[in-house]
């Protein structure tokens, strides 16, 4: 409650002073701006910690009321603060007092409607039947290649006497490999039958057989119960089809709650401002009322929505919907520096906040009330740089459906198809998260030839008559205008400093397990940052998997 007041008379005299000419060039500004913000932050925090202790509608209606107003905030005085100011925040705010710990952003509970959370476990259970469907149609159908066109074009053929000097070649070498491996294997036997001039005793020879019996039998016992236990727990085929749930009630449960949180109702009938909110917490909060009582009557259950679930499982199916390739939550990535981009001015700030303020914060809004915009992001960056997990854990964190539109999806399926489906999806869920790979194919004007050009756009053109929320993904920020104006929120992903290349190194050698497993641990990070100075994130990641994963599987 003092930490409120305390936000709300500092934003008065921020409005107040505003007003002045003089007091607003004042060089203190900047800070005073800054200094609020991170209150603000803060005061998110300790929401975020009471709606874990207490989830009662008035804790939950603070953090809705406190997100909305940081949201705005940071769009309306931070990102207008001087741009030199803006570059070293954390610099300026730690010789005001503020640690850097308290500048992230982090919260473990979002207040979504239980409409959401109910259709999300649902979901959760059907995706294992669908997940055995698909691989019965991969089955049948065969694997298919996943082969670019305009690769194809530009690759250059060969003529066929050109490629049966290269069959043959190549023939040659792996038959002169396959020999010389046979003569040393047998030269090896040999060498081995004349060295050995001594016979084993009796008894030495009974303790071996008996000792690898042993170890034969207890090998098979131990893969019997992994069987088993991968059986109970559901992560193997046969576990899956094995599940007590009928088929039919796991895909199409027939309802799912649809009560109301009390909450929603003051949100959408009250004023969202930070000073209704502090009256509110003054006259109502510590009064013990109907919404507070956990015996209350409980709004019924609605119908089953079978039309929207049905388009799921299409969709499903077609993997257009596909579940988060990665289990990080957002908490638990390493934030790096980011320049953003947004209505004219461009400066640079921490990740993990830019995502909060224009993803996390305008989602868990939405589904409370749509009058909240959800503005279109465009992530810039390499490849390997963190896109596709920043997605990730945004639609796990969320609760949100991630749907990915990229050439495979489009080439696998009829592009026509899937617009229509999506369109319809989107209208009746639009708790979701589109996602577009590969704009920089857009170098360009769009070619009217182009397939996966031509279907990105039309299902831009669709996507912005509804109120879906994308995300896009480009390796490089020079596209087009007709495809850069649906995306007022450009961030782009800058190459990762000292500090965040040793988290990233970090956190994946943590990822990998017990250390006791890794023999051969480095003994300075330092070390690896140099020998990764030339990869981004996701290179990084993946040769600390390279050199320890191996050392770890082969001393186990």
């Amino acid at each position: 409650l003092s930490q409120l007041e305390n936000l709300v008379r500092d934003f008065d005299r921020l409005h107040v002073g505003d007003k002045n000419a003089k007091l607003r060039k004042s060089a203190a500004r900047p800070t005073f701006v800054a200094r609020i913000f991170y209150d603000g932050v803060r005061l998110l925090k300790e929401a975020d910690a009471l709606v874990r202790i207490d989830p009662c509608p008035a804790n939950k209606r603070a953090c809705l009321v406190i997100s909305s107003f940081l949201s705005s905030f940071f769009t309306e005085f931070v990102a207008k603060l001087p741009i030199d100011f803006i570059e070293n925040i954390e610099a300026n705010m730690a010789d005001a007092g503020v640690p850097k710990h308290s500048l992230e952003i982090r919260t473990r509970n979002l207040v979504l409607p239980q409409l959401i959370i109910d259709r999300e476990e649902n979901r959760k259970s059907s995706r294992r039947f669908l997940d055995v469907q698909r691989m019965a149609q991969q089955k049948e159908s065969g694997v298919e290649l996943d082969i670019d066109e305009e690769e194809v074009k530009q690759c250059q053929t060969m003529t066929k006497e050109e490629a049966v000097l290269m069959i043959q070649s190549f023939e040659r070498v792996y038959q002169a490999i396959s020999r010389r491996d046979y003569l040393r294997h047998v030269m090896q036997k040999a060498m081995d039958l004349r060295s050995e001039k001594k016979k084993m005793d009796p008894l030495q020879a009974v303790i071996k057989i008996q000792a690898r019996t042993r170890g034969y039998f207890t090998r098979k016992k131990v893969r019997e119960m992994r069987e088993k236990e991968h059986e109970l727990l559901g992560i193997s085929v046969k576990g899956t089809l094995l599940q007590t749930f009928p088929v039919a009630s796991r895909l199409c449960p027939r309802q799912y709650s649809t009560e109301k949180d009390t909450s929603f109702k003051h949100l959408q009938s009250s004023s969202t401002s930070i000073q209704a909110l502090l009256n509110d917490i003054k006259s109502t909060y510590f009064q013990i009322g109907d919404d507070r009582r956990s015996d209350g009557p409980r709004a019924a259950a609605a119908a089953f929505d079978e039309q929207l679930e049905n388009l799921y499982a299409d969709l499903y199916l077609r993997r257009v919907i596909t579940n988060p390739t990665r289990i990080l939550a957002m908490d638990s990535l390493i934030s790096q520096r980011a320049s953003i981009s947004i209505g004219g001015t461009q400066f640079s700030f921490d990740l993990r906040n830019l995502m909060h303020m224009f993803a996390v914060i305008p989602l868990q809004l939405h589904t409370w009330s749509s009058s909240f915009a959800r503005p279109w992001i465009l992530l810039i960056g390499d490849e390997l740089s963190g896109k596709s997990a920043w997605v990730d854990a945004l639609s796990t964190k969320t609760n949100a459906v991630l749907i990915r539109l990229n050439k495979r999806v489009l080439a696998k399926n009829r592009s026509l198809t899937i617009g229509t489906v999506l369109k319809v999806f989107v209208r009746r869920n639009d708790h979701s998260i589109v996602s577009i790979d590969r704009l920089e194919s857009f170098r360009a004007a769009p070619d009217s030839g182009n397939t996966y050009r031509s279907s990105i756009l039309s299902s831009l053109k669709a996507l912005s008559k509804t109120s879906a929320f994308v995300i896009g993904m480009s390796r490089i920020e020079e596209i087009t205008q007709t495809v850069a104006d649906y995306f007022p929120i450009k961030i782009h992903m800058e190459k990762l400093d000292n500090i965040s290349k040793i988290g990233v190194i970090t956190h994946s050698l943590h990822r990998l397990g017990d250390p006791n497993r890794i023999p051969k641990l480095p003994q300075r990070l330092t070390e690896m940052r140099k020998a990764t100075s030339k990869y981004n994130s996701g290179g990084t990641v993946q040769f600390v998997q390279r050199k320890f994963a191996r050392i770890a599987r082969n001393y186990v």
